[in-house]
């Protein structure tokens, strides 16, 4: 059940609206656990998530009106990735909580770090994958650690012309400087 449903979260940041917390149903048999379904939680009522998805789209489409007919991959891929890092800004407040995904459920999606503009690495993320899918480029979202800092983190893995790079918008964002020493490695 949990791979289902990271899943289907990874692979679609425009349901922004989907929680990271999420419950579950089934039955223990012989001390085997069996779950016949997954309560998804919603951060925003019908009304709510009908603004934002509004919101969104004009921000994307102002974003998008950057990148120009016949462009390289490359290029926009980097238009992107200035723009994720010009309208975001690191949430450390959603960091430091001791319980972020249900204190502050936008901090970690498309809608938080570009409509509000703050976000933790899972928001930064999921807004370059949005924004790259909607040029049509292939883009995923990678989890691991910090190597100095053991701490969780997620980037970006991104084809460009057929091969694959690591891109982190956030640590690229990172001392209110934006650099690409994170951008296709």
């Amino acid at each position: 059940a949990k791979t289902l449903y990271t899943a289907f979260t990874w692979d679609n940041p425009q349901f922004f609206y989907v929680g990271n917390v999420y419950g579950l149903s089934g039955r223990n048999t012989e001390g085997r656990e069996y779950y016949d379904a997954i309560s998804l939680v919603y951060t925003m009522n019908a009304q709510e998530r009908a603004g934002a998805q509004r919101q969104l789209d004009a921000v994307t489409e102002e974003i998008l009106q950057d990148i120009r007919p016949g462009e390289y991959a490359f290029s926009k891929e980097l238009t992107l990735h200035d723009a994720v890092a010009a309208r975001c800004t690191y949430d450390e407040e959603a960091a430091a909580s001791e319980n972020p995904a249900s204190a502050y459920p936008n901090a970690f999606t498309v809608y938080g770090a570009l409509v509000e503009g703050r976000a933790v690495c899972e928001g930064y993320s999921r807004a370059m994958q949005y924004l790259l899918h909607k040029v049509g480029m292939e883009c995923t979202l990678v989890s691991g650690s910090g190597k100095k800092t053991g701490v969780a983190h997620m980037w970006n893995l991104v084809t460009v012309d057929g091969r694959n790079y690591h891109l982190d918008v956030t640590w690229d964002d990172s001392e209110d400087r934006l650099r690409h020493n994170y951008f296709n490695l």
